[in-house]
């Protein structure tokens, strides 16, 4: 059917574009843009409360630094420790 049509149009004005959709296609444009909203909708209700339920504390911050802190002092105490005990001659040669 679409190809009857479109041929019909080629005839009548050859020079103007065709551009058809059928009533599916464009019923499932809607659906698809409604299912998008309400997905929207529902991520919004979601999180419109996020910040009453979760607070941060600074707390938080200064416990996490403090942790990555003692992290990188313990990776230099031991690779400085490790690099004491070698001796001087391989260290050379192997760094």
């Amino acid at each position: 059917m679409l190809e009857a049509v479109r041929a019909a149009w080629r005839r009548i004005a050859p020079d103007v574009p065709f551009s058809a959709a059928t009533v599916d296609q464009r019923l499932v444009s809607f659906y698809q843009a409604d299912e998008q909203a309400k997905w929207l909708f529902a991520m919004r209700t979601w999180l419109a409360g996020f910040d009453d339920r979760i607070t941060l504390s600074p707390l938080y911050f200064v416990g996490v630094s403090l942790l990555a802190i003692g992290v990188a002092v313990l990776t230099v105490l031991g690779q400085s420790l490790c690099a004491s005990r070698a001796a001087p001659a391989w260290a050379l040669r192997h760094d």
